[in-house]
């Protein structure tokens, strides 16, 4: 399975995307992981009188890897959920801007998550903090995942925010008048 973003289908064989790919299939070998032991659970518990109590566990930690490691992927295919109904009523490079303007604003959410997330993380480590599980993990395992994903979505949008400048300045080509590819179907 090899996605192709609808704004970036020309940077699909960089290295970073090769990183997305391999993120990609440790999130489904985890996810096919979590399904395999937790039927297994379920099984022992009721078979046998003998669950399996670290698979819960461990499927509440790969849930947690599972999402970290995927949403840059998913990004990168334009397969997050998007509210776009205002894109009806605005022009072809108005929209471009729109997604110029979300993307800067998310990377700069981003940044602020994967610093403090790295933060946090490093504290934990140092203070050989634990998570309150019954299994007992140390808690930057937990946390390390957040500013891991944080950073690879931070790179997919700064690739998307370079995507979508060089369509606009293709956009601006072909239209030659700004005030034309705005205009909306109302003012049209």
């Amino acid at each position: 399975m090899k996605p192709k973003g609808v704004l970036q289908a020309e940077e699909t064989h960089t290295w970073f995307d090769r990183i997305l790919d391999v993120t990609s299939y440790l999130s489904m070998a985890m996810i096919f992981f979590s399904t395999i032991s937790l039927c297994v659970h379920v099984v022992t518990r009721y078979a046998y009188d003998r669950p399996l109590n670290w698979t819960i566990d461990l499927s509440c930690i790969i849930l947690l890897y599972i999402t970290m490691f995927a949403a840059a992927w998913v990004q990168r295919a334009d397969g997050h959920v998007a509210i776009d109904f205002i894109f009806q009523f605005i022009g072809k490079r108005s929209q471009i801007k729109l997604h110029i303007f979300n993307s800067i604003v998310c990377v700069l959410c981003f940044a602020v998550v994967v610093v403090f997330g790295f933060k946090e993380t490093l504290t934990a480590y140092q203070m050989g903090l634990i998570a309150g599980m019954p299994l007992e993990p140390p808690k930057w395992i937990l946390t390390i995942s957040i500013p891991i994903g944080f950073l690879l979505l931070l790179i997919q949008f700064l690739r998307r925010i370079r995507s979508l400048v060089k369509t606009l300045a293709s956009a601006e080509q072909e239209t030659g008048s700004p005030s034309a590819a705005d205009a909306t179907p109302f003012l049209r």
